[in-house]
């Protein structure tokens, strides 16, 4: 058995298999659900980057950490001077906090990205819910509550 893998025709050939199995015509043919699920596609594609990018630069930033963490331990126990210790000891809270500020930088760079995907997102589907010719549809009114009236023992509906 043959597995497709990636972004390719295989998953949209399956979809379009299991349609034409559920008894929709011309599964085949392009409907009114391509441009969604492209729309779809290309949503989840950026934000799957955006994560490796987050991803990328979160382990980055932890090897160096680690770097500088182990020499600054290597520093505190090779010191024989009070101010050996002390450098040592400021060299370790700098790593320490150097570290949460990038991975803090590289949230709210991810926050960012994922906040501009979904604006991104939010707005095609707006421009893909407008009627071609520009005018907006009329907005649909509420029907209007039946009244009721009571008459007796019995309530009539008005």
């Amino acid at each position: 058995m043959k597995h497709e893998h990636g972004n390719g025709g295989g998953t949209s050939d399956r979809f379009a298999g299991l349609l034409t199995w559920w008894g929709m015509p011309d599964a085949m043919k392009p409907g009114p659900y391509d441009a969604s699920i492209k729309r779809l596609q290309s949503f989840v594609s950026d934000l799957q980057s955006a994560y490796g990018e987050a991803y990328g630069k979160q382990m980055e930033g932890i090897f160096s950490a680690n770097e500088h963490f182990a020499r600054a331990v290597q520093d505190l126990m090779q010191s024989r001077q009070p101010a050996d210790v002390v450098a040592a000891e400021s060299a370790l809270m700098t790593a320490l906090v150097e570290e949460a500020a990038s991975q803090a930088k590289g949230w709210a760079e991810l926050v960012e990205k994922v906040r501009n995907c979904c604006t991104s997102a939010a707005a095609d589907v707006t421009r893909a819910a407008k009627p071609a010719g520009g005018t907006e549809a009329p907005a649909r009114q509420p029907h209007p509550a039946p009244s009721t009236r009571h008459t007796g023992k019995h309530a009539e509906v008005v």
